[in-house]
């Protein structure tokens, strides 16, 4: 295939025989999603690293083993996310093999005790908490093991899982790993990172190094014995660096109420900018010097439109010819024809002239008539009343 990592996790969108779930189902395939989740870690552990978070020791979880490593400077970037392809692959084609794994709720004395005397073939493959552990083996033998923990009122989850990882079903894959790892160069670790499958540190011998992380595939994720180890050695702050938030849970109910702080970079479900904004505060209120000023090194200084000086001459672009290219692409001959002649149009006919209008006579207002003043003891005659005025 020449798809590549970029490729997967963000897919171009299709319409057709290409959907979601067809996406989805390639990126969580092991061989895509390894150096999927390799490139994220690098990329919060590189912005970590830009604030000036140094770490005092370094561990993973399964695969996060081998992101611990090129923190410590054991691996450099190029060839983290090599080994992270190839290990995704031999996992992939170790799916071949039928197997399960199932989660059950109980403590690791308990369930192993239920191994010995049920005599059914499955191993410890994680070790996640206290009252968590995983079991590996034959779909069978898994089947089998589930019936008897659901007699003893024991809960066991199914995990969605290709195969029977970290057990001898897949023990096959360790060879031509460890026999790849001998290409890639192994750095003398700067801090010391806990091997899962040992609880503690990574010998300094580069052979001896390839041969733990070629048998961590099939060996058991000691998670709680690290995580202890990590603790007494003096470590109370862990920072979960990588997607989601399922270690900084595992962390908190493996030490429970003793002093401690787990912080997480990533949240599922939740902005990516905004979850490292609040992990790294909570950086800073636990007292850990940061560089905060590199978050915005890399922004310009806004300017204010309001205060810009206004161009002499603007023309305003719209979309209004996208599409319409000019000349088109058949040239001249492609250019459509002028418009055609519109006949004259006919004469109207001169307007008539209306009739003037006859004036009308105003009304005449017909006086009040004059007081009559009648002579004390003077006959005379009636006065006769004054003409109107026209």
């Amino acid at each position: 295939s020449n798809r590549t990592t970029t490729w997967v996790v963000f897919p171009k969108t299709f319409y057709g025989q290409e959907t979601e779930e067809s996406q989805n189902k390639r990126l969580v395939s092991t061989q895509w999603a390894q150096p999927a989740i390799g490139a994220a870690s690098l990329a919060l552990y590189k912005q970590l690293t830009e604030l000036g978070v140094q770490a005092d020791c370094l561990g993973g979880h399964s695969f996060g083993e081998v992101t611990a490593l090129h923190a410590a400077g054991v691996l450099d970037a190029e060839s983290m996310l090599k080994v992270a392809r190839k290990r995704g692959e031999l996992m992939n084609e170790a799916a071949s093999t039928p197997g399960s794994m199932t989660a059950a709720s109980a403590d690791i004395a308990t369930l192993r005790e239920i191994v010995k005397s049920s005599g059914i073939e499955v191993v410890v493959a994680n070790h996640n908490g206290p009252k968590q552990v995983v079991m590996s083996g034959s779909t069978e033998a898994i089947e089998a093991f589930e019936g008897v923990l659901k007699d003893k009122g024991i809960t066991a989850r199914r995990l969605p899982v290709a195969t029977a990882f970290h057990s001898k079903i897949v023990s096959p894959s360790s060879k031509p790993f460890g026999k790849f790892l001998d290409s890639i160069q192994f750095s003398k670790a700067k801090i010391p990172v806990y091997a899962n499958s040992e609880a503690a540190p990574y010998p300094t011998g580069a052979g001896k190094m390839r041969s733990i992380l070629a048998q961590q595939i099939a060996n058991p994720v000691r998670f709680v014995e690290q995580i202890e180890a990590m603790y007494d050695s003096g470590v109370r702050t862990f920072i979960e660096v990588g997607p989601g938030s399922v270690l900084t849970k595992l962390v908190g109910r493996i030490l429970g109420d003793r002093e401690h702080q787990v912080i997480n970079l990533d949240q599922k479900g939740k902005n990516g900018v905004a979850s490292f904004h609040n992990g790294i505060g909570r950086l800073a209120i636990a007292g850990i010097e940061l560089k905060l000023e590199k978050l915005w090194a890399e922004y310009r200084e806004v300017e204010d439109p309001r205060l810009a000086k206004k161009a002499p001459f603007s023309v305003d672009i719209n979309g209004a010819c996208y599409g319409k290219p000019y000349p088109p692409l058949g040239g001249a001959a492609a250019l459509p024809g002028p418009n055609p002649e519109e006949a004259p149009a006919a004469k109207a006919p001169a307007p008539v002239e209306a009739p003037a209008p006859v004036a009308a006579a105003a009304p005449t207002q017909k006086p009040s008539p004059a007081p009559v003043t009648a002579a004390p003891q003077v006959q005379a005659t009636p006065p006769q009343p004054a003409p109107a005025a026209i």
